[in-house]
């Protein structure tokens, strides 16, 4: 006010002194500018209306001080005449010197100097109180918007030498207003408690403090009113209404009142349905579209859906800015609605070129062969959506977006630019991870997925845990043909140690290699055939399971020798079990001077092997040739914690005949997501397979079995502990003995002293059939606004190895029988951290077989989900 009263004191001061000094015009041959500091005579003389070499009225010069004026930068305008020079003389506003905003947190300072900025508020700049007033006004009205009444905005000018000035902003932000209660009036078909479930905002309950949907924001008000009218809308109610709706705040601005007053109407039933415009298409073929019957309760989604479905129709034609709109014709009297969809195809366009942008180390062709969309075609949708969601799948790019540009001069004619952010395709890494599975895990190697810009997958790899050492080499061309055949080259050396694992006591080393071709059979699907050879060494471990080696046998480390029952008394008299394990072997710790007679009385050995086990009748050595066979699909939105699609696998390895292993394995692995609101999504997953042998070997290897339990299996339950076990190995009393200077280990002979030792525990030898079965229910972290990698979930696990084949000492091995799969549930949460995926469960069982091993919880570190 003061502003406006100073200003127009100012002009009439200025419109009397021109009235007095030029009654009459003159001729103006200059114009000068006197007292400028920072503002340049450029923005003057762009200001005033009268110009050198012109007449000048009373009147005019009286706009020139307005013109003058208005340009904000001054707060005095002198006008006078020195013979026909006309001299304008101003006094500059001061110029912004600092601008400091403190006590804000919910408005980020760095946004909040942008929006300063805009509104003409800039360090160096010439200050404007009416700059300063707008930006109060608005952010006022923004804490408002999120629902924070109380805030209070403080703005201090400070005055500083040389015409300066400091601007100090400071913002008391207060609490958001909570909803003490929301009333929907005029309402009569549906409850209120019914509609305000279609609200997203409530008023304040028991778990309010932690979802914070009480909190009043009017972006959130407007959303639900949005969808209270689709509700309406898809009922058939087209006559729904908000007549008004009322917030009032408590007088603290703490706590606000909802009423929402809205008008239900009648539903209405479709009695026609009608097509106007150009179809392009039949008549019958848009009538497959249409989703939509006559005598059916009118749904506005339903019409919104058939309009998209036409417009996509018209689109794969090329008709790419085809417009379709359903509209109703509504019958008041007898509540009934005709739906006449307008359809207005545009014209046909044609693809002139396909750009891409962005791919600075990528070839060019690496793209382009993934476009379905081809240059010269009718602009289809539906191929370009294909071509981008391709694009989008690739490893190679971390952003794909897409834009149809006219060409100048061809009103029929496109181009579309694909702009692509390509992320790191190669790396040199060095890991360290943990699981309860493997233990602590070392890896090193190089992965390379876009070798030399070609889309070409090269790596190598370096393990090392408690239970594996190996080391893998791979190389795939995805294009290996022009068609989309693949081919995939891969070597590996692994050594794994299961009674690291506490599962089974037995080693295994594999070496081999892999060739394997992939060709697509759609756009989501492929079937592969792969041609490999591998060399297997077993070891069976001290204790390992009759079923792999026979037993008793001698344990590590025993002579092939026996004493007599009176010298095994004397010796075992004077030895002590010093390493707590139940028996004499060659870790307990023997006293000196013990035995020193005992070499004398070796006689001949008496134990003689009986061949049972699996190594005892085939031997510890094999090679095979293997053929694989494949068939995967997949529709999944993203390759890393996708949220809608699915995918299905189905595997089938057989070693060729004659080798001297002979069996096969058929595995299926699908899973299927499905959102069920915006933030809340239903995984279901399962794997089932089944091995035998077959030609001369008339059990399925033991180290081919299925095992199950532990993360990515069956959480709740320790890794590979599920399923039959093996039959337990014994093992003769060994008695350390000093022969010929050296420790060596012999064999009690006396009948009473052949027993036979049961190890610690009964060990897992696994299965030809596995059941596995999930349910996950997907949720963001709550308080995080990031939902692509990190998530929390529940789940339910069920699953158990069975055999066909088992043994008449082996302990819980039965045939297929659902009624024996162990279950679990529990809670997760799933980051993909900076070093690596971690995984963290808190499980309960649910149902356990004898001899299940459950865990509580289950943590694993740089291992896949």
């Amino acid at each position: 006010m003061k502003l406006s009263m100073r200003y127009l004191l100012l002009c009439l001061l200025s419109f009397s002194l021109v009235s007095f000094t030029w009654a009459e015009t003159f001729r103006i041959d200059d114009i000068r500018i006197e007292g400028l500091k920072r503002v340049s005579a450029k923005q003057i003389f762009s200001a005033l209306p009268i110009k050198v070499n012109s007449e000048a009225s009373p009147a005019q010069l009286q706009d020139a001080v307005r013109a003058v004026f208005k340009t904000g930068f001054f707060s005095e305008i002198d006008i006078a005449r020195d013979g026909n020079i006309l001299i304008v003389g101003v006094v500059e506003r001061p110029a912004i010197n600092r601008i400091e905003v403190s006590g804000n947190s919910v408005l980020e300072t760095e946004p909040l100097l942008e929006g300063l900025k805009g509104a003409g508020l800039v360090e160096g700049d010439i200050f404007k109180q009416s700059s300063l007033d707008f930006i109060e006004r608005e952010l006022n009205a923004q804490y408002s918007a999120i629902g924070r009444y109380a805030t209070k905005i403080d703005m201090e000018v400070t005055d500083l030498p040389q015409n300066q000035v400091n601007i100090a902003i400071d913002i008391t932000e207060g609490k958001t207003a909570s909803i003490k209660y929301i009333n929907i009036v005029g309402n009569k078909d549906f409850s209120e408690d019914d509609l305000q479930l279609l609200f997203q905002i409530k008023t304040t309950g028991r778990w309010s403090w932690i979802t914070g949907n009480d909190k009043y924001a009017q972006q959130r008000l407007s959303g639900d009113l949005e969808r209270l009218k689709s509700f309406y809308l898809n009922q058939g109610y087209l006559e729904f209404e908000v007549t008004s709706t009322q917030v009032s705040l408590s007088p603290d601005k703490e706590t606000v009142y909802i009423t929402v007053n809205i008008f239900e109407g009648q539903p209405y039933t479709i009695n026609a349905i009608a097509l106007a415009g150009d179809p392009i298409v039949s008549e019958e073929e848009i009538n497959e579209l249409i989703t939509i019957s006559e005598g059916e309760t009118f749904a506005q989604e339903e019409l919104f859906n058939t309009s998209k479905a036409i417009e996509k129709r018209l689109g794969n034609l090329g008709y790419s800015y085809a417009k379709v709109r359903g509209v109703p014709e509504l019958n008041k009297d007898e509540k009934t609605a005709k739906i006449t969809f307008f359809i207005d195809p545009g014209t046909i366009n044609y693809v002139r070129r396909i750009i891409f942008r962005g791919n600075t180390t990528t070839q060019d062709n690496v793209l382009r062969r993934e476009m379905r969309q081809l240059e010269g075609a009718p602009v289809s949708t539906e191929k370009l959506a294909q071509s981008k969601a391709r694009l989008e799948r690739l490893p190679l790019f971390s952003e794909v977006r897409m834009r149809t540009q006219p060409v100048p001069g061809r009103p029929d004619q496109v181009d579309i630019i694909f702009t692509v952010v390509e992320q790191p395709s190669g790396s040199v890494n060095a890991s360290i991870g943990f699981s309860q599975g493997s233990g602590v895990t070392f890896s090193a190697g190089l992965q390379q997925s876009n070798w030399l810009g070609t889309g070409n997958t090269l790596g190598f790899q370096v393990a090392n845990s408690d239970v594996e050492t190996a080391y893998t080499f791979n190389y795939t061309n995805p294009y290996f043909t022009q068609d989309g055949v693949s081919r995939s080259l891969s070597l590996f050396f692994r050594e794994r140690d299961l009674e690291e694992l506490d599962i089974s006591s037995f080693s295994t080393d594999r070496i081999g290699a892999d060739l394997t071709f992939g060709y697509p059979t759609s756009e989501n699907s492929r079937v592969s055939f792969g041609v490999g050879i591998e060399k297997i060494s077993i070891e069976a471990g001290t204790e390992a399971a009759q079923e792999i080696s026979e037993s008793p046998r001698l344990r590590s480390g025993v002579a092939n020798e026996t004493v007599t029952n009176a010298q095994f008394q004397a010796i075992s008299s004077q030895l002590s079990d010093t390493n707590g394990n139940g028996f004499f072997d060659e870790e307990d710790i023997i006293p000196s001077g013990v035995n020193a007679g005992a070499a004398a009385a070796l006689d001949t050995a008496i134990l003689e092997d009986t061949p049972s086990g699996f190594l005892d009748i085939h031997g510890d050595d094999f090679a095979s040739l293997n053929f694989t066979f494949g068939w995967r699909t997949s529709t999944l939105n993203r390759g890393v914690f996708p949220t809608k699609g699915g995918s299905q696998r189905l595997n089938l390895e057989v070693t060729a005949p004659g080798g001297d292993l002979e069996y096969f394995k058929l595995i299926y692995r699908g899973q299927l997501y499905r959102a069920l609101t915006k933030n809340l999504t239903v995984r279901l997953r399962s794997r089932f397979g089944y091995a035998d042998s077959y030609g001369d070997i008339d059990e399925l290897p033991f180290f081919e079995n299925f095992f199950a339990g532990g993360n990515g299996s069956v959480r709740g339950f320790e890794a590979s502990s599920l399923g039959p076990k093996g039959t337990i190995a014994r093992s003769f009393i060994a008695v350390p003995t000093n022969v010929d200077d050296r420790f060596a280990y012999v064999l009690n002979s006396d009948a009473t002293g052949l027993q036979t030792f049961t190890n610690n525990g009964i060990q897992t030898l696994g299965g030809n059939i596995l059941v596995e079965s999930s349910i996950e229910l997907i949720f963001p972290v709550p308080f995080s606004k990031n939902t692509k990698s990190v998530r929390t979930l529940l789940f339910i696990d069920a699953g158990n190895v069975f055999s066909d084949s088992c043994g008449p000492t082996q302990a819980n091995c039965s045939n297929l029988d659902l009624g024996k799969l162990s279950s679990a549930y529990g809670a997760g949460i799933q980051w993909l951290s900076p070093i690596g995926p971690v995984s963290v469960y808190i499980t309960k069982a649910l149902q356990e077989q004898p001899f299940d091993e459950a865990e509580s919880f289950q943590f694993s570190l740089g291992q896949s989900f």
